[in-house]
């Protein structure tokens, strides 16, 4: 379990890094058999510690990646760990908790739109348009992002961390 001051994320049993996850082909999302009617138990998803998440050398600020975001994978249909279930063109289900003060570098979406819906804490987002242009807000439970396609954008959870809900459907 990941306590923040505000809220919890219970960890599944598997919990592996980015490089044992996203760079080895037999690590599962989901550690049971998925049959016609998908039901999955939240101890049996895989948990990735990302240390820093989306990392980006090109920023000196939040915007580079920083601290830890531990991350459920509920579904993926991306790549190496495209699990067959989606056939609507949902990309990635995830919850995902950030430390206080994690960040989320500055990435981009060419192919794939995201949302993220803020369960805890507070979340603070920059997105950079197509055009070059930045706005920055900062979320509050309840409230949502969503990034378009040819964005980019960074999250810096504030001094309680953050819980996030997150999709992203392919474009």
């Amino acid at each position: 379990m990941i306590f923040g001051r505000r809220g919890s994320m219970k960890l599944s049993r598997y919990v592996y890094t980015e490089q044992e996850f996203h760079q080895q082909e037999e690590t599962p999302v989901y550690h049971r058999e998925i049959g016609p009617v998908v039901f999955k138990q939240g101890d049996e998803v895989a948990t990735v510690k990302y240390e820093p998440c989306h990392s980006n050398a090109e920023y000196s600020d939040y915007r580079q990646g920083q601290g830890r975001v531990w991350t459920k994978w509920l579904l993926s249909e991306d790549g190496n760990k495209a699990e067959g279930i989606s056939e609507s063109g949902i990309n990635m289900f995830a919850d995902f908790y950030m430390e206080p003060g994690a960040s989320i570098g500055q990435h981009q979406h060419s192919d794939k739109e995201e949302i993220y819906y803020l369960l805890e804490g507070t979340l603070k987002i920059s997105v950079e348009d197509a055009e070059g242009g930045c706005t920055e807000r900062t979320l509050m439970p309840g409230d949502m992002h969503f990034i378009r396609l040819g964005q980019s954008h960074a999250a810096l959870a504030g001094s309680e961390g953050a819980r996030v809900v997150s999709v992203c459907v392919k474009g």
